[in-house]
Formats: structure tokens, C-alpha cells, sequence
């Protein structure tokens, strides 16, 4: 297939495992579309061994800015094993193909394809069950490649009632707006995904909703199918032991309704010379270092969190969050005391920041 913008565009499929995502990939691959590479990308690696390292993202951009300059042009489909965190990839890819000299061949990444069923939507995001660490990190990953996808694709919608699919689509959509979403019959999807304007806009998270909801670009406040959003904002830090509290005990469906995600940045008084990123995928809630020091002028001072969730009460989550930050007392005794106050949340490794 001739491409008269002489450009290599690259669409990355990625998804869990049985989501369909080879079958996609390697549909997008056929001969109607010209002739190009699908990969289930782990060059070197073995399937456990396909890590999310800058490094892995790294060789996959090389392998491909090497096939633009072997002359290769049209649409290169590469199919992300599971274990590559696509977030990451996605954005070293950005990163890589910016950087290249404007002589160089064009190579854009013009989609990032999700894949999901129905069914996994419902176990990561909607069970009340509290999940094993391994089913977390697999629903944490299988959340950040919605919220770096340029589309979606579900399957298995028929395998839950039509108000579960309602809510599986409403889901997707608070956690990227921008995306695409299908849950129709794959050859419409095919014919959707074929038509992509080649002046599509490059993924680079500007879909992800927890970003656009803190920047205020994420549209009225809309509730569909009972999915909404809550914004919660405090420049206070957490106190360390009521957060404990809260998360343990006043979190739950009873109380302020049902968390489905939770995205943002949080302070600890405790520790108060990092920013904690803060993430939760259905029952489970992660707080992590990330690379922001308190000084940054980038750093917010205190709370920057968004909630997804069905049937949410505003009102009760933003209570129950204020009741775990400092008080006016404990805010005025300042960085030595907070040293002192009980804190059990995972020691975080500020050598692996996010």
C-alpha cells in the first residue's frame, strides 16, 4: 500500500489476556490494509521477563524509527504483551519519534487500541470482593491502558445484562473521555479503526480523565448510568493515622458509595518532602512516591484527588477525606511533630518514582 505522506503510522494494540487483542491486531494487519508488522512485542525477552522498564520502551521505539529508515511506510500494528506497562510505552514512544531529526523519515503514533471485555470491567472495577496484590496490579495496569487509549474496544457485552454494559461504557468513558469507545460488531470496529484520519491528533494522555477533571477541561459534570466524578481539593496534608482510618473503614459503598477508580497526587504530614501519587482500581488503594519533591512549583500543597465511581455521594466522600487532614492545631505545629505521627502506609522507594 502506497502511503503518499511517506510516513510509518503506528497503531499499538494492547489489552489483558483473552480480551482479544491478537485477533484485532492481527484483523488490522490484513491484506486490505496494506502491507504491515504485527508483534507481540518482547524482543529478548520471555513473557515473563517483558518488563515495563524505560529501557523495553525504548528498544520498541528503536525497532521502529529502524524500520522508517529502511524506507518502510503505511501502518505498522504492534501487539504489546501484557506484562509491558502501556502507559509508560506510549510515552517514550512520544518522546523517541518527537526527537527525531526533521530529515528523518515521519514515524507517528497515531493510535493506541484497547482492548477489554465486559467481563473483566466488572471483576477489576465493580466487584466488592478485596482482591489478591496480583489481581490489583492487573487491574491497576488494565486501567492505565484506558486512560492512554485513543479507542476501546469491549467485548463480551452480551455476557452482562445491558445496564452492567451501561455502566462498563459509562466507566470508560469518565476514565477517557477523549477515547473512542466500540462495543459493536468487530467488522464495524475494523471500518472505524481503518478510517483514522492521518492527522489524528498523537496519544499522549491528553485523554486521561483524572488529568482533565483536575484541569478543568473534563466538560460539565455529567452522571450516566450512575457513573460520576468527584473532585476533591485541600491544601492540607493528610494526617497519616486518620487516613489509615478512613480508607479502612469509611470508603466503603455504605458510606459514600462505590469507588470505582481514583486518580491524583496527595500529601502526607508524615512525609513531607515528596508528593505521593495516588491510585485505586476497584477495592485496593495504592499511594506511591512520585518524582515531585515538596519545593517543586509544580507540586500541589495538598490534596489534588478524583473519584470515579457509581452512585457517589459528594457530600460524604468530602467529608469523610477532610476529617483525615490536619486540623488548624496540628497544621500549625509544623513538619517536627507530624514526624512523630503514627504512619503504616507502605514505606515508598523514592529510587522508582512515577
Amino acid at each position: 500500500m502506497k502511503n503518499d505522506t511517506k510516513s510509518l503510522d503506528i497503531t499499538l494494540i494492547c489489552g489483558l489476556r483473552g480480551s482479544g487483542k491478537t485477533t484485532l491486531a492481527r484483523a488490522l494487519s490484513g491484506g486490505a490494509m496494506g502491507d504491515p508488522v504485527v508483534a507481540d512485542w518482547a524482543p529478548g525477552h520471555g513473557v515473563d521477563e517483558a518488563d515495563s522498564s524505560p529501557e523495553f520502551a525504548l528498544e520498541l521505539a528503536e525497532h521502529l524509527c529502524g524500520l522508517a529508515d529502511n524506507g518502510m511506510t503505511g501502518r505498522v500494528v504492534i501487539e504489546l504483551n501484557p506484562a509491558v506497562d502501556a502507559l509508560e510505552a506510549v510515552l517514550v514512544l512520544e518522546a523517541v519519534l518527537t526527537a527525531r531529526e526533521p530529515s528523518a523519515n515521519v514515524t507517528v503514533l497515531r493510535e493506541v487500541v484497547v482492548t477489554v471485555t465486559a467481563a473483566d470491567i466488572r471483576s477489576y472495577f465493580f466487584s466488592e470482593e478485596m482482591p489478591d496484590p496480583a489481581d490489583y496490579e492487573t487491574g491497576e495496569a488494565l486501567s492505565r491502558q484506558i486512560e492512554i487509549a485513543t479507542a476501546v474496544v469491549i467485548s463480551g457485552g452480551d455476557r452482562v445484562s445491558r445496564r452492567e454494559l451501561s455502566e462498563v461504557v459509562a466507566l470508560i468513558q469518565k476514565l477517557n473521555p477523549l477515547a473512542r469507545v466500540q462495543s459493536s460488531a468487530p467488522q464495524f470496529t475494523l471500518g472505524a479503526l481503518r478510517r483514522v484520519s492521518p492527522d489524528a491528533s498523537p496519544p499522549s494522555g491528553q485523554g486521561m480523565g483524572w488529568m482533565l477533571e483536575l484541569a478543568g477541561r473534563a466538560g460539565p459534570a455529567r452522571t450516566v448510568a450512575g457513573i460520576s466524578t468527584v473532585v476533591f481539593r485541600d491544601p492540607r496534608p493528610f494526617h497519616p493515622g486518620r487516613l489509615a482510618e478512613v480508607v479502612e473503614h469509611c470508603l466503603g459503598p455504605d458510606t459514600v458509595g462505590t469507588i470505582l477508580r481514583s486518580r491524583g497526587l496527595t500529601r502526607l504530614a508524615s512525609r513531607p518532602d515528596t508528593v505521593g501519587g495516588w491510585a485505586s482500581t476497584g477495592r485496593v488503594l495504592a499511594l506511591e512516591a512520585t518524582s515531585m519533591s515538596s519545593w517543586d512549583p509544580d507540586s500541589p500543597l495538598g490534596q489534588e484527588l478524583v473519584f470515579v465511581g457509581l452512585n457517589l455521594r459528594t457530600d460524604a466522600l468530602c467529608r469523610v477525606l477532610g476529617a483525615a487532614l490536619v486540623d488548624g492545631d496540628e497544621l500549625i505545629a509544623g513538619p517536627m511533630e507530624w514526624a512523630t505521627y503514627t504512619d503504616h502506609f507502605p514505606e515508598w522507594d523514592t529510587d522508582h518514582q512515577h
